[in-house]
């Protein structure tokens, strides 16, 4: 017998217990899209029975109020369901979002965004940051070619910084890791979110699709509403954009799409700086325009030698020629001078850009552009807003982490003109990265920066951090001095993602029940009997054998749930739970399960009867036995988990 024919004699489409990765398992995308995964906007759990079962008990303490949501940390094993406690924090900011729209809009009209300064902003933009790899990339390209000795100036890196330069011979703060990973800076981390918020907020104002991008801005649905959304923001603000746009802006296109952000926000070159321009690029035809009038007008013999005396005997001489070569010589030296100190003005802004470009290229090096992309961009602005925010000192052209959570203020101000409250900034996958590939101490330097307690507690963004529990044990052995500074307590910390068995328990059976089949039972409706395999005992006696007699039973109370079913009456909900217990977690549970009906089914035929309904009690057996030695070998480390 296949597995797939067990599972359909039991009135299932597909195995329930497959999904290992919760990114490819389908079962898990289709309770996600049955009902409300998690807290509504009152706070009160979604009313969805599969959905209440197949979330950990921790998961509104990790999603916690959309109207005022807070920053969370949690740890967990692989498997524990980090990943799926992500996937329902994005499904229930999608609700969020989309009520909130609804409420905006009008009866019986599309929901917009509503004009800033109508309505309380009460969207949420969800920015996922756990593609680690180009920008340690970056930072590996920017630094590794330095000696691993000391970097040329030791950064702030969060709690776990270290003051001054290194001695000789000093310990590095994380000695497992290169001396470039060490160097990272929240800074760094800040840079690529900036990067995400700022490229989708391009894209929503500009109406551009955006492809892949993860993240999404819904400025509107067409050019109109994007083009009110902007006229309804504040000057300060649109200029904000103009600014974040040319700094974060990482699109292949960025220069095309700076053009066109700025003729949609206003903000294209006055006529003072166009006619600096073209005074540097044409002035100099005004000098000698007026040698060629004087010299071409009312022309006598000799009479240009006259502009040739007074340039060889100086003013001072003049009185020995004409009047009328004094006058033409002095008006094209004084056009002259006035052409070069507009090109000497000229150059010394150009030169000012440059090093304002060299300068953010060397603070901002986590992108991976080059300093010729930044000094176009910059040069992109107008000359007036872009020295404005020069000598503001908002410009993130000096290091420290104070210039970055400025920027994201800005940011978040803009996001709020166009109907969002805030960001959420989703930290997974730390440990996947090539250039970190599990390794704990690679990992820490990694990660360490964003716990500090000024980061987790901004304003302007949320951070919901999702890391391994091998960082949980390394956290909890840093010093006093690291926890005065992260503050993890304040952070809505989960310290481990534990599951019971009567938890795993609940996830299975919402697994198999949303595996039914549509056309044998209705979403919502109660249980049916499954389908019965050829030679089995029927469904509608569970307590009872082929015979007529009453076989033992400990869940004789009342009818089996799906997922006992499965299972001899022996082995009862009780057996699986206490089988569930030991394993403590989803993705082992998944495996046990699906392990148990593959040597179910191997051992047993189609014209078995009775036997081939049921998995017995010693396949169950067999199977734990199997599961205890494969988890006693990855603790010993002779194969891998």
């Amino acid at each position: 017998m296949s597995p797939s024919e067990f599972f359909r004699g039991h009135g299932l489409v597909q195995d329930p217990f497959l999904g290992e990765e919760a990114w490819q398992d389908a079962v898990l995308r289709r309770i996600l899209t049955r009902g409300a995964m998690g807290p509504s906007q009152s706070g009160a759990a979604g009313s969805d029975l599969l959905a209440q079962r197949a979330r950990h008990a921790e998961l509104e303490k990790f999603i916690g109020d959309m109207e005022s949501p807070g920053s969370a940390v949690v740890f967990g094993d692989k498997g524990s369901g980090k990943t799926a406690m992500r996937l329902m924090l994005e499904g229930a900011i999608a609700r969020h979002n989309a009520a909130a729209r609804a409420d905006q809009a009008p009866a019986g009209a599309k929901p917009s965004p509503a004009p800033a300064g109508q309505a309380q902003p009460r969207r949420l933009l969800l920015i996922p940051h756990e593609d680690f790899g180009p920008m340690l990339e970056s930072l590996r390209a920017r630094l590794g070619g330095r000696p691993e000795s000391e970097p040329r100036r030791a950064r702030a890196r969060g709690p776990a910084a270290t003051a001054g330069r290194a001695e000789p011979g000093a310990q590095p703060p994380f000695a497992g890791a290169p001396a470039w990973l060490w160097r990272l800076r929240a800074e760094d981390h800040l840079d690529v979110i900036l990067r995400s918020a700022v490229s989708a907020l391009v894209a929503g104002v500009l109406g551009e699709s955006g492809g892949g991008e993860a993240v999404r801005v819904d400025v509107g649905s067409g050019s109109g509403e994007q083009r009110a959304a902007l006229r309804a923001l504040p000057p300060h603000q649109r200029q904000t954009l103009a600014v974040l746009q040319a700094l974060y802006d990482h699109h292949e296109q960025a220069p095309r799409r700076q053009r066109r952000l700025l003729a949609r926000l206003g903000l294209g070159r006055g006529w003072p700086e166009r006619s600096w321009k073209l005074a540097a690029r044409l002035g100099w035809a005004l000098p000698l325009g007026v040698l060629a009038w004087g010299m071409l007008s009312e022309w006598e013999p000799g009479w240009a030698d006259e502009f040739t005396q007074v340039w060889e005997l100086g003013f001072a001489g003049a009185s020995q020629v004409s009047q009328r070569g004094v006058v033409v010589s002095t008006a094209a030296a004084v056009a002259g001078l006035a052409w070069a100190g507009v090109v000497l003005r000229r150059a010394a802004g150009r030169l000012s850009v440059r090093r304002l470009a060299h300068r953010v290229h060397r603070q901002v090096r986590a992108l991976g552009r080059s300093e010729r992309a930044v000094l176009s961009m910059l040069r992109g602005l107008p000359a007036p807003l872009r020295r404005a925010w020069q000598h503001a000192g908002v410009m993130p052209e000096a290091g420290g982490v104070e210039r970055r959570l400025a920027m994201l203020d800005r940011a978040a101000a803009v996001l709020r003109g166009l109907g969002y409250r805030a960001m959420v900034v989703v930290v997974d996958r730390v440990d996947e990265a090539a250039q970190v590939a599990g390794d704990l101490e690679k990992m820490r330097p990694l990660v360490w920066p964003l716990l500090s307690n000024a980061l987790l507690q901004c304003r302007a963004a949320v951070f919901k951090v999702l890391m391994p529990s091998e960082l949980r044990h390394a956290l909890f052995r840093e010093s006093a001095g690291f926890f005065a500074q992260a503050r993890v307590d304040k952070q809505s910390l989960v310290e481990s993602l534990v599951w019971t068995g009567p938890m795993l328990y609940d996830l299975c059976l919402a697994r198999l029940e949303a595996c039914k089949d549509p056309a044998t039972v209705a979403l919502g409706a109660a249980p049916v009997p499954a389908a019965p395999i050829p030679g089995s005992p029927s469904p509608d006696a569970p307590g009872t054998s082929p015979s007529g007699t009453s076989a033992p039973s400990p869940d004789a109370s009342g009818p089996q749930d799906p997922l006992a079913a499965l299972f001899d009456q022996r082995v009862g909900r009780a057996g699986l739970t206490d089988a569930l217990e030991a394993v403590r977690q989803p993705r082992e549970a998944l495996k046990l399960l699906h392990r148990c009906v593959v040597e179910h089914c191997a051992a047993v035929g189609r014209g078995d009867g009775p036997a081939a309904a049921r998995i017995s009690r010693e396949v169950l057996d067999t199977v734990r036995r199997e599961h205890a030695e494969r988890a006693r070998q990855v603790l010993q480390g002779v194969r891998p988990g």
